[in-house]
């Protein structure tokens, strides 16, 4: 993964599994999920606080997944995402990751 680079936003809609843990190079938020990404893995990554924060309410606001879903993310984000993280965890399994 240590040659995966660049942001989220350039990303291509994934519609249903996205893994870019890992991948230190990656920054950005994903700026328009698709409503039936479930698997969403991005820890371990360069996202900022305010990507992942930016991350969590864009998903919040576009997913149809209304239970199963995986959400591992950097614990870096802070309480302007409480609300799109309180919704979120009805409906996916959602794993803060340090690092």
């Amino acid at each position: 993964c240590s040659l995966v680079t660049g942001t989220l936003a350039d990303l291509p809609r994934v519609t249903s599994y996205l893994n870019v843990a890992g991948c230190s190079l990656v920054t950005g938020t994903l700026a328009d999920p698709a409503p039936t990404l479930a698997s969403i893995y991005l820890h371990k990554t360069a996202m900022s606080s305010t990507d992942t924060d930016n991350t969590l309410i864009n998903l919040a606001a576009h997913t149809a997944v209304k239970s199963g879903g995986i959400l591992q993310i950097r614990k870096n984000r802070t309480p302007a995402s409480d609300a799109a993280f309180a919704y979120l965890s009805s409906r996916f399994a959602i794993t803060e990751v340090v690092g």
